[in-house]
């Protein structure tokens, strides 16, 4: 098995749930983005916040591509490359991104307010779906002067 961490500076997203487990935990070198700031909720009633590690480090498996886990630099190292009992069975590759960011990828939500009642409305030709849904809808929501 091959771990890759990558050293880095870290910009995640935590929970609600997430957030209050990861205050319990030692996490002194964990800065949060403002505690009070939520971001716009991506499911209804679940409160959304930023956090931020400067000196971060990301495990990430190198088979399934999926995160093992993440932290400050200094407790991930010395958790991944000080044991000896790994020793043989786990190759452990630390990449140095520390000038870096590494954040979770975005996917593109934006939305043109006019389209929002006619979001995954029946799917036509992007021509047909503007003209029937889109343009129609659009001089109804236009700021009259």
């Amino acid at each position: 098995m091959t771990l890759h961490i990558y050293q880095a500076r870290l910009l995640h997203y935590l929970t609600e749930s997430d957030r209050t487990e990861r205050t319990s935990s030692d996490h002194s070198q964990t800065l949060a983005v403002e505690r009070d700031v939520t971001l716009l909720p991506v499911i209804e009633g679940v409160r959304i916040y930023p956090e931020y590690i400067a000196d971060g480090a990301l495990v990430v498996d190198g088979v399934t591509g999926c995160i093992v886990e993440y932290g400050h630099n200094e407790t991930i190292l010395a958790k991944y490359t000080n044991t000896s009992e790994q020793a043989g069975q786990l190759v452990v590759k630390v990449h140095d991104y520390r000038d870096k960011l590494i954040m979770p990828g975005f996917i593109d939500t934006h939305v043109h307010y006019p389209q929002i009642d006619m979001i995954a409305a029946y799917g036509e030709q992007l021509l047909d779906w503007l003209n029937n849904y889109t343009f129609v809808t659009e001089p109804i929501l236009a700021i009259r002067k």
